[in-house]
């Protein structure tokens, strides 16, 4: 039996989570659907693990109250701001070797 890839692991987990929440306001999947302002078939797709546009998500992690979950990605993709080593010592970057050809 395969393992599922990290990118199915995670949509059903979200969904799980997004699944529990709706659950825990005691909303149904439409009611849900009307305040984020999706389609009733991109919740059901997202609880069920199947995917979701990221607008979706965002709507609906912003309808259930956990904003915080987009801003902690937010915050971890974040550009480096160091500078590689060699730059700091004032080192010159060396050009790549012209291509050979035979």
């Amino acid at each position: 039996m395969e393992t599922p890839d990290i990118a199915q692991q995670l949509q059903s987990h979200i969904g799980r989570q997004v699944r529990a929440l709706r659950l825990a306001r005691n909303q149904s999947q439409a009611e849900l659907a009307r305040q984020a302002g999706v389609a009733l078939g991109a919740i059901k797709s997202l609880e069920a693990g199947s995917g979701a546009t990221l607008r979706s998500l965002t709507c609906v992690v912003q309808a259930l109250g956990r904003s915080e979950w987009l801003e902690s990605l937010q915050a971890s993709a974040a550009p480096a701001t160091r500078t590689p080593e060699r730059l700091r010592a004032g080192k010159p970057r060396t050009p790549a070797a012209p291509a050979r050809h035979p």
